[in-house]
């Protein structure tokens, strides 16, 4: 019940449960639905369930083959954990809402106390490299922000119940850069290390900033650099750096 889910771990050190897994809600299955995990089965019955499992840990040149590998293609299974960060939702009537991008594409919305589906959004598709950056959450805009594959494509949903209202490509094709929000404004890094700033209400690009102008071309990032934002200031991590960027109307 904990594979490809969100968990709910007590943090409440003056309960039994202190530590412990105490509500899950599944998500998509490695077969991304059960019709395609019924079409599975003829093959999977076949095929040697994970062949690279019994690789020993320490022979490091067939580790990479270990992760590309360690998925039963015989049964279909697309690697569908979820990889980005979950947001926290407050919805108007006071219910707390957990959302969460899975590497399927969809967008869960869970009731935080229960953990049942609230809503589900189809955000982008299934592919082994997208869908693993972390998403925003503006309650000023009641709006969840994120940048999806396969493109890469920022999206912007309601929080209420995930009906779309812009998609905007930034075309990095790989993408595991997380998204940030602040003052009607959305960032992220892309593949080539640029910042690309986006209006939070319209998608319409503002600017794409090439980093490597700034730092030098050891800053293009290969990786999961994200974007943090505090007293009128945008950091973005690329490479080996941290590059501040501050509005041109911003007070110095």
């Amino acid at each position: 019940p904990n594979t490809n889910a969100i968990i709910k771990v007590d943090l409440n050190r003056h309960r039994r449960t202190f530590g412990h897994i105490v509500g899950s809600y599944k998500g998509n299955i490695d077969q991304s639905n059960a019709a395609l995990f019924q079409a599975s089965r003829p093959t999977c019955e076949l095929v040697p369930d994970d062949p690279f499992r019994q690789v020993p840990q320490s022979d490091q040149r067939l580790k990479f083959f270990q992760v590309g590998l360690s998925n039963s293609h015989g049964c279909l299974q697309l690697d569908l954990d979820f990889g980005a960060g979950p947001n926290l939702i407050r919805q108007p009537h006071g219910r707390l809402v957990v959302g969460d991008l899975q590497k399927s594409g969809v967008y869960h919305a869970v009731d935080g106390a229960s953990m049942r589906g609230v809503w589900t959004s189809m955000l982008g598709f299934s592919c082994v490299v997208c869908n693993g950056s972390s998403t925003a959450y503006d309650d000023t805009d009641s709006a969840v922000l994120a940048d999806v594959g396969p493109g890469s494509v920022m999206t912007a949903v309601a929080s209420a119940n995930g009906s779309p209202r812009w998609r905007s490509p930034i075309g990095d094709g790989i993408h595991y850069e997380g998204v940030s929000v602040a003052d009607g404004v959305a960032y992220t890094v892309d593949f080539y290390g640029n910042l690309d700033v986006v209006d939070e209400h319209t998608g319409l690009p503002i600017a794409r900033r090439p980093m490597l102008a700034d730092a030098g071309p050891d800053t293009m990032t290969f990786g999961s650099a994200g974007v943090a934002i505090a007293r009128g200031t945008v950091f973005a991590a690329a490479g080996s750096h941290v590059v501040a960027y501050r509005p041109m109307s911003a007070a110095p």
